[in-house]
Order: C-alpha cells, then structure tokens, then sequence
C-alpha cells in the first residue's frame, strides 16, 4: 500500500528567487484543487458550502467555480514571507493582509513577494510588499515585516 499524497505547500517546494534575497523577487506557484480545499475546511472547522459544494457555489452564491479560503491564502503569504526570512536570518514581525478579489479551484495561483532593500546593513526591518494572483487579477494583497 502506497502512502497518502499529502499537497504541495511551500515548505516542500522551493519558491523561485530573482535577483538577490535583500532585493528583487520571490515567487510561488500552485493550483488550488477541491481536495486541499475540503482539507483546509475541516482543518479550519469551515463547513461554508463555497468550498466544497460545486452547485451551491454556482447556482446560490453566482460563482463561477469552488471559492479558494482567504485565510489559506494568506496562510501561504506568510509561508512565503517566512521562507525570506529564513534565508535572511530574521523572522516574521508583522504580517497584514485583504482579499481584494474571490480566487478559484483548479486555476492557477501565483504568490509573489517583491522585497524592499533595507537602507542600510543593519537590523533594520525588511518590508516585503506581497500579492496573490490568479488569472492576471489580484486577489489577495499583503505586507510583510521582517526584523
């Protein structure tokens, strides 16, 4: 018997760095499936039928398909904003983040982090400006501070 498939987060994968980690970019791409989300909903004890129920979210809530969680977004928003950090040496301070558009199973998700230089070599804090994308929208935007 084989083992169960667990899905992919960014600790298991690594996100793509351009440029140099005190400045540039970081990214990470995935595609939300009903399964993670019907895992996420009950980790988060979430029984709104837009993440599981592909009738309801269509013909009730006028969706075109299953609503990806906003908190499972920003979950991987700040997975992403820690693994910065951990090449950096800080840790994660401050973290905010608002969903700006609805995002959906099955498309493609990119996770972003535009990293903003600090203005000198001290422990100053690293702002990392971040944003979740899919379908060239923006759904989630955040701000992350790293001391």
């Amino acid at each position: 018997m084989s083992a169960p498939s667990t899905p992919a987060t960014i600790s298991h994968l690594a996100p793509e760095w351009s440029s140099s980690p005190d400045g540039g970019t970081v990214t990470f791409t995935y595609t939300p499936t009903s399964p993670l989300l019907f895992r996420y909903s009950a980790l988060t004890y979430n029984a709104h039928k837009i993440h599981y129920d592909r009738d309801w979210v269509r013909n009730v809530e006028g969706h075109p398909d299953l609503v990806v969680h906003g908190p499972l977004t920003a979950t991987l928003l700040v997975e992403l904003a820690s693994g910065v950090g951990r090449r950096l040496g800080r840790h994660l301070l401050k973290f905010d983040y608002r969903a700006t558009k609805g995002m959906y199973v099955g498309r493609q998700v990119t996770l972003q982090g535009s990293i903003r230089p600090a203005q000198s070599a001290s422990m100053e804090p690293v702002i990392i400006d971040l944003v979740a994308e899919q379908s060239g929208a923006v759904g989630m935007k955040a701000t992350a501070v790293l001391q």
